[in-house]
């Protein structure tokens, strides 16, 4: 036998024998939960180093030549047994009917085919007569086994119906009747309708886009018909990411690729196939196979190609069990799928916290204009109640905080000195804050992208001063420039700054951008990227034009920066004091599957790139470490993409939102208000806001606390209680 798992196991496998018993709960190794079990988001990829040796025995011991364990599209679990290695046959799988199934989805996302259209549609000759009469929609459910599933046709003559005559010039073979015979029907038409053959539909549009190499699948010729109407045959690791294209209804890192339709009716029409095979054909249909939840599913292939899909727990298992003989085994999914969902470890805290109508809903405010990219709102603190908006592109407007007013102010324009483009929108005007003592010295302080810099991706922190003549212009030859940045790229430029209670700027800077960060600034103390910093502006130390605070976690310490507060950010936006408490909010950006909050501290790190949100990222991440501070909340990409971090309302006009915090997704568009106990330290409510339907680009709040948010068409909104809806 050969084994391996890519989690290590620390344990001498004798006490880890012992260990599985208390890992795994009795029930849970026989038996699937309960009817009413369902987890309400998806969990972690972090499996369990017991949970997974207890899986590679179980594989053994019913016969498998391998297995793959995907979790996230990343593998956690692989084993290869008997004469099987990860390049043997045992990890390629023919995938023809599904794969072509999928290029007929393409062909209906493009408007090409839909669900009803028909054989005549494309071939107005084809014989018998009736046969033109056939739809795409049963077409769908045929590819499945046309032996197998007769539920929609249901004609004893069903293979001479559909092969007979059939508008290809050449006789498919035995195995082909026997398996496809919707198939041998489905390729020319969508070759008719797109001008494509199946194998360039999948190519262009979506092996490429979900990073599946030619080296990963390949035509082959089967029973002497040419291809692409014969074997498709495709890698495991391959298949998991085609898996998760289709249990994501069809969308890979938020676009869609596949039409929903598609996605839908094959779930819907593919009944439950060949139990004898311990298989089902993309089902997820209640009660179609004893023992398994109505959310978990399986497909992919005969002679013993399976995978078993979670969608609650976002798991994949692929395995083999006997060989192409047909020497197949029957295995119990229910035992498989216990064992799986036992090995998954630190569930996503939004599990515990179901979210909960807040009776609140979005206002338009300030209606009579609109200010372009609207970056943020803010107050100057200093008793005048007026409100600030900076544009992304430089200028900062001014206006009293009275919902008609008619035309705000241009306070400064720099937007002649900043970068600015609308394909590169992280860069800009980013952040504003005004001094605590504002009132006396006139001192505010901004976060942009410089246009005159050494480096094309440079980020400064600026102290301006007002006019002394107007308070509703600032000096824009004031500028001193305290600090500039260099990132490798054009993204994750962080942007807030804000002044924490104890007089100190607060500066939030991204990784330095691509994806994965690349450079580990992230984990880097010897760099300001991917940090909270912490500097002191009214006074100078030597050359630096700010000193640093003596109490900086690292102060004094070689290679590391001093100006660093925390670390193991990916690109935070935004930071917020709570005002009554003092505690630090983040919202930091996700890459791959999780947006998350989390309460900074001093020295803290925060994961990344190790961590995303409570899980291990990538193939080379951690697991959870006592070094790292996990976030309080994250929300998967099935939510939002992209999180929008707010800060905790401590206004009057709505008592129901007092100590929430409030955050949104920039791509979804949702609204929350979470609410978190300090002293115990958890999530206690996520509140929903209704009403919003455009991306939110940044929260704020005026002088009396009340909240606003700024959308980047423009406008800005505040909450408001539903008319009618109980407190």
């Amino acid at each position: 036998m050969k084994l391996f798992v890519p989690v290590r196991v620390w344990c001498a496998f004798s006490l880890l024998l012992g260990l599985l018993a208390a890992a795994l709960p009795v029930q849970a190794q026989t038996v699937f939960p309960s009817p009413d079990w369902k987890v309400a988001q998806p969990e972690s990829q972090a499996m369990s180093a017991a949970g997974l040796e207890r899986i590679g025995q179980w594989l053994e011991e019913s016969g498998a030549k391998t297995g793959l364990l995907v979790r996230h599209g990343r593998i956690v679990g692989e084993w290869y047994f008997d004469d099987a290695t990860p390049e043997s046959k045992y990890l390629v799988y023919s995938t023809t009917k599904s794969l072509a199934s999928a290029a007929t989805g393409l062909a209906i996302a493009k408007g090409a085919l839909s669900l009803d259209s028909k054989v005549g549609d494309f071939f107005p000759d084809a014989n018998p007569p009736e046969k033109r009469e056939i739809t795409v929609r049963q077409l769908l459910s045929m590819t499945s086994g046309a032996k197998s599933d007769n539920s929609i046709l249901r004609r004893p003559d069903l293979f001479s119906y559909v092969l007979d005559e059939l508008p290809m010039d050449f006789a498919p073979g035995e195995k082909w009747v026997y398996n496809n015979s919707g198939l041998c029907l489905l390729s020319p038409m969508v070759h008719k309708a797109t001008g494509k053959n199946i194998d360039q539909l999948l190519d262009e549009q979506v092996f490429e886009k979900i990073g599946i190499t030619g080296d990963d699948w390949s035509w082959e010729a089967r029973d002497g018909m040419p291809t692409p109407y014969s074997g498709l045959h495709i890698t495991a690791r391959a298949l998991a990411r085609f898996g998760l294209l289709v249990l994501n209804k069809g969308q890979w890192r938020g676009k869609t690729l596949l039409s929903s339709d598609w996605v839908s009716e094959a779930a819907r029409t593919s009944q439950d196939l060949n139990k004898a095979y311990g298989y089902l054909w993309w089902n997820n249909s209640t009660g179609s196979y004893r023992g398994v939840p109505s959310d978990a599913f399986s497909a992919m292939g005969k002679f013993g190609n399976s995978m078993l899909i979670v969608p609650s727990l976002d798991l994949i298992v692929l395995r083999q069990i006997g060989d192409d003989s047909g020497n197949n085994r029957r295995v119990d999914l229910r035992e498989l799928f216990a064992l799986a969902a036992a090995a998954v470890t630190d569930p996503s805290p939004s599990l515990a916290v179901a979210d909960t109508p807040s009776g609140l809903e979005v206002e338009k405010v300030f209606t009579n204009f609109r200010i372009d990219r609207p970056i943020l709102l803010t107050h100057a603190g200093d008793g005048s109640n007026r409100i600030f908006v900076p544009s992304q592109k430089g200028t900062i407007y001014v206006f009293p905080n009275d919902p008609s007013v008619e035309e705000p102010t241009v306070f400064l324009d720099i937007s002649s000195r900043v970068v600015y483009e609308d394909k590169q929108n992280e860069k800009g005007f980013l952040g504003l804050a005004f001094h605590p003592k504002y009132r006396d010295n006139g001192e505010f302080f901004v976060y942009y992208t410089p246009t005159e810099t050494k480096k094309p991706h440079t980020i400064a922190v600026s102290r301006f001063r007002v006019s002394k003549d107007d308070p509703n212009r600032a000096d824009a030859d004031s500028e001193e420039r305290l600090l500039e940045i260099e990132e490798p790229f054009w993204n994750h430029e962080g942007g807030t700054i804000t002044f924490g209670p104890d007089g100190y700027l607060y500066i939030a800077t991204g990784d330095g951008g691509l994806a994965n960060d690349p450079y580990k600034n992230g984990q880097n103390l010897n760099t300001l990227l991917g940090k909270i910093l912490r500097i002191d502006v009214d006074r100078r130390d030597g050359e630096r034009a700010y000193a640093i605070p003596p109490d900086n976690p690292f102060v004094g310490q070689q290679d590391k920066a001093p100006e660093i507060y925390a670390y193991g950010l990916r690109n935070p936006w935004r930071i917020a004091f709570d005002r009554q408490t003092g505690t630090l909010w983040c919202g930091d950006v996700g890459q791959d599957l999780w947006e998350e909050i989390d309460l900074i501290e001093k020295g803290g790190n925060y994961g990344w790139n190790l961590r995303e949100g409570v899980h291990k990222f990538g193939t080379r991440g951690s697991g959870p470490r006592a070094d790292i501070i996990e976030p309080i909340w994250e929300y998967h990409h099935e939510i939002g993409k992209s999180i929008t971090g707010g800060h905790v309302y401590r206004g009057k006009k709505l008592p129901q939102l007092f100590g929430c915090y409030l955050y949104a997704d920039y791509v979804s568009g949702k609204l929350w208000a979470l609410k978190y106990d300090e002293a115990k330290r958890e999530v206690v409510a996520n509140y929903t806001i209704r009403g919003n339907i455009m991306p939110i680009i940044s929260f704020g709040e005026d002088e009396q606390g009340e909240a606003y948010y700024t959308t980047d068409t423009g406008s800005i909104f505040t909450f408001r209680e539903i008319e009618g809806e109980e407190k």
